[in-house]
Formats: C-alpha cells, sequence, structure tokens
C-alpha cells in the first residue's frame, strides 16, 4: 500500500527507505519500550542473496494493547564475516542505538547454523553471556524439514533418478521446448518440469508430483529422442517397480508438504505448533496427529491398505505381489524412520506447560511450579478470569491476565513468545525475488500502478517527447532543452519508458 500511494503521489522512490521506514522503526521499538509486559521475543535469520550478501533479518514478538504483535525490528548488511559474534555484535549494537536491552529478551529463536547454535562461540552463545535466562529455540520448522529428510537408500536412488531426469531437460533450452509442445499434445496444463532445491522444504514433493504427473510425456520425449541416455530413462520409467516407489513418494511427500505450510503463518506460538504436530490433523478436523497420523498408516501397510496414498494404490496393482512385499516393507521402514525422527526433533515441552496455557482452569495446582502456585490458584478462582478465558482468544487472554497476575502469566508468557522464524525466512525469500526487478521494471510497474483506471494517451506521450527536441532512444538526456527540468521525475520516467 505505501509503494501505491507514493507512486500515485509521484514521489521518489527512496522515500519509503529514508522517511517512511525509519518511522515504522521507531513506532515499533517505542511499543516494545511501553509494552505493559517488558520481555519481547525476537527471531533472528541470516541468509546470503543473489547478489552475495549476507543479510541479517530480526522481526521481534512483543505485548501490545492487549495482544500479541508480530513486527520487522532490524536489519543489517553483515559485509565481512557471519560467524555467531558478528551477528551478536550487529543486535547489541543496535539495541544500544535504540534504548534496548538483553535482558528483556525472553526467548530467541533460530535456525539450526552453526554459527547460531553454537554453545560457546556461537550466537546462542553470546546470547547466554549477556542473559543467561533468555530462551533460546530452534526453529520448529526447519527441525521439522530435518525430520523429513532422511529416506531409505532404495527411496533415495529413486529421488535421485528424478533429479536426473529433470536436470537432463531442463539444462537445454533446446530440449525444454521440445518437452513442452510434447504436453501441448497430450493437452496438459502442467508444460514444464520444476527443478529440485535442497534448502528449499517443499521442493521435494513438488519435484516428485511434477514428475508423476507428465510420466507419460517424459516418457514420450524419451523415446523420440532415442539415445543411451534416453534409454536409460525409459527404463525407468517403464519399471512399474520404479513407478511404484515414485507414487509414494508422491504421495509421503504431498502429505509432508500440507502439514509444512499448514505451520507457517503469522502469530504462531509453540502452542499452536505442538497442537498441529501431536493434536491437530492438518486434512480433516481434530481428530488426530501428524504423530498418530503415521502410525495408523503404518498398521494400515501392513494390512495392504494404501487407501492413504493414492497414487501408490493405483501403481500397486501393476506389480506382481514379491515385488510388491518388498515395497510394502520399504514403505513400513520409512514411516517408522519418519515417526522417530519427528518424536526426536521437536521441542521437549511439558505436558503441564501446555495445559496451563491451554486449560489453565483444569490443572491441579499442586502440579504448578512453587514459584507461581499461589498466583495460579487466586486466577482459577477469579470468576472475571473464567467469563475472558470463554470469550477471548488465548493470547488476548493471557495479554489481559498480565495486568492482574505478572508474576503467573510471565513465566507462561515466555513459552507463549517461542515463535518460529517464519517471517525472516518469508522476508528473505521476497527479498530475493524483488532482487531480479530491473529500474525500468520499477517504473513501468509504478506507472501502471498511477494510471491503471485510465486508457493510454499516446497523443500526450507523443507531444511530450516532440517538445523535448531531437530524442535519441540511445542517449535521451542529450537534446533536453532547457525549460525541461532534468531533475522532474514525471519527465524521467516517460523517458525510461
Amino acid at each position: 500500500m505505501i509503494s501505491l500511494r507514493i507512486a500515485k503521489e509521484k514521489k521518489p522512490h527512496n522515500i519509503a527507505e529514508r522517511l517512511i521506514l525509519p518511522c515504522c522503526k521507531d513506532i515499533v521499538v517505542e511499543q516494545i519500550k511501553t509494552s505493559c509486559h517488558e520481555n519481547f521475543a525476537i527471531q533472528v535469520d541470516e541468509s546470503t542473496d543473489v547478489a552475495n550478501c549476507a543479510q541479517l533479518i530480526i522481526f521481534a514478538r512483543y505485548v501490545y494493547d492487549g495482544d500479541f504483535k508480530e513486527e520487522f525490528l532490524f536489519s543489517y548488511l553483515l559485509e565481512s564475516t557471519t560467524k555467531g559474534e558478528d551477528i551478536f555484535q550487529a543486535i547489541s549494537t543496535f539495541f544500544e542505538n535504540v534504548g534496548l536491552s538483553w535482558n528483556n529478551v525472553c526467548c530467541c529463536t533460530t535456525d539450526g547454523a552453526p554459527a547460531m547454535l553454537g554453545f560457546h562461540s556461537g550466537f546462542r552463545g553470546q546470547v547466554r553471556l549477556a542473559n543467561e535466562k533468555t530462551k533460546h529455540l530452534h526453529c520448529m520448522l526447519h527441525r521439522y524439514a530435518l525430520a523429513a529428510k532422511t529416506l531409505p537408500s532404495d527411496l533415495r536412488y529413486v529421488l535421485d533418478d528424478v533429479v536426473h531426469i529433470v536436470n537432463y531437460i531442463k539444462k537445454s533450452a533446446l530440449h525444454s521446448r521440445i518437452f513442452r509442445l510434447i504436453c501441448e499434445e497430450f493437452e496438459r496444463d502442467d508444460k514444464t518440469l520444476l527443478f529440485h532445491t535442497e534448502v528449499r522444504w517443499l521442493s521435494r514433493g513438488n519435484i516428485l508430483a511434477r514428475v508423476f504427473f507428465l510420466r507419460n510425456e517424459l516418457s514420450e520425449y524419451f523415446n523420440r529422442e532415442n539415445n543411451s541416455k534416453s534409454s536409460e530413462f525409459i527404463s525407468k520409467l517403464m519399471d512399474s517397480s520404479w513407478l511404484s516407489k515414485l507414487a509414494y513418494l508422491r504421495d509421503v511427500f504431498s502429505r509432508i508438504n500440507l502439514l509444512n505450510k499448514s505451520l507457517q503463518g503469522r502469530r504462531e506460538t509453540v502452542v499452536d505448533f505442538v497442537d498441529k504436530i501431536k493434536f491437530v490433523s492438518f486434512l480433516i478436523l481434530t481428530i488426530s496427529a501428524f504423530v498418530m497420523k503415521l502410525q495408523l498408516w503404518k498398521e494400515k501397510v501392513k494390512l495392504n491398505n494404501f487407501t492413504m496414498f493414492e497414487s501408490f494404490e493405483e501403481e500397486s496393482v501393476k506389480i506382481d505381489a514379491v515385488e510388491t512385499k518388498k515395497i510394502i516393507d520399504l514403505i513400513y521402514a520409512h514411516l517408522t524412520y519418519l515417526q522417530k525422527e519427528v518424536n526426536k526433533y521437536f521441542p521437549e515441552l511439558r505436558n503441564i506447560d501446555l495445559k496451563l496455557i491451554r486449560t489453565p482452569f483444569d490443572v491441579d495446582p499442586r502440579l504448578v511450579d512453587e514459584n507461581i502456585q499461589e498466583a495460579f490458584i487466586d486466577m482459577v478462582n477469579n470468576s472475571n478470569a473464567k467469563d475472558l478465558y470463554e470469550k477471548l482468544p488465548l493470547s488476548r487472554f493471557w495479554c489481559k491476565m498480565c495486568y492482574f497476575y505478572p508474576s503467573y502469566v510471565i513465566y507462561l508468557l515466555a513459552i507463549l513468545a517461542l515463535i518460529v522464524s517464519f517471517l525472516c525466512l518469508y522476508f528473505l525469500n521476497n527479498n530475493e525475488v524483488c532482487a531480479f526487478w530491473t529500474k525500468i521494471e520499477n517504473y513501468v510497474k509504478d506507472m501502471f500502478n498511477n494510471y491503471e483506471h485510465s486508457s493510454p494517451e499516446i497523443d500526450f506521450w507523443h507531444r511530450t517527447l516532440k517538445c523535448c527536441g531531437s530524442y535519441s532512444p540511445n542517449d535521451p538526456f542529450t537534446n533536453i532543452p532547457s525549460s525541461c527540468n532534468s531533475k522532474d521525475e514525471t519527465f524521467y520516467t516517460v523517458i525510461e519508458i
């Protein structure tokens, strides 16, 4: 919205960076300082963009006006090394400049890079020295990606074959065009293959789904090409056993991707995240959890029931009983390993901590931490608190309670403030995309924003260019008459277009 307003008012593009962005930062910092709850949480991520620049991004979560706020706090360009000390020093300098303190950082969420998680020289170690009470969380989205990453060797070979097939076609523009024509002959909606990127969490599921969907078109392409490499790929695509494994991978990673996407978004707390992992299904209502689904799938696989893997069920009828038994054993082993990894990587929060947040009025006071037992008893016997609990969302309820029971609520807000680094990841990914915009494209976009409800005024542009003398496309500013203001941004935009 800010960019749109700037374009419509024909103001300089950098007015947002020079004026509006600093004002927004001042507002966020002031809200953190005046928050009714002095603690705040940060999520930190460092990534190298397409220009080989190391960007450090910080978002903050804090309590303001009776609810959680999530805002962009700070960005910094790391000019040399990206060690934990460099990251800590950059954030500390920012805190000093705006009047914030590490003593008020109740939680810090990062990815799993050694520079972040290092207990001594890493960022985590530096934060521990500044404030030993700060909780440190390895981003749950990263943990989930790691849990789903490892494959048994037989399934890994299938994924590698898929990557080789895609790379063989995508490496050549001619190959890609021919494959597109074949897809058009088959009247397919999808006409291109997707590259596999190991660091992109959804990439594995997307590439497997696309190759499985276009398997017939791939076979047709390699049949027409007719060389030794194509023969190797055809043998894979015509192998029922290989296709059955591909179908299973497509099904299981589609499920994994759905859960991954459901865990992304703003305002996600640890309670939200753990609920989705252990209690809330992402396909049906709140009946089962992902870990429980894995156990259910294992039991169904033992009974030769593959209704949860639609593609595999379709392909499995094409192979003999002996090969089917081998693949079933392989699937069972993979699901067992996946179940083990999910249980291993997710945070070890006590159930009592989660119950204190979700259902505080059903918890036995004797099970609560001694430091907050009396405050807890006061709260659960307060009828007004019960009414607010029934009416308000969970986060807003606890923000309201911080006025009346600060000792109890501060303990719980430290848990509610544990956040995934989704905002940092979202910001960095969008920033990489924006890096591809050129100067001319930005000008054209701004002009469209300004005149999108009007018809093009060709005569006006013609007269404008004509009055400026003999215009040369190669050197547009050579013959600008003195009457034209060279600083006029509207004129610059016309010439650039």
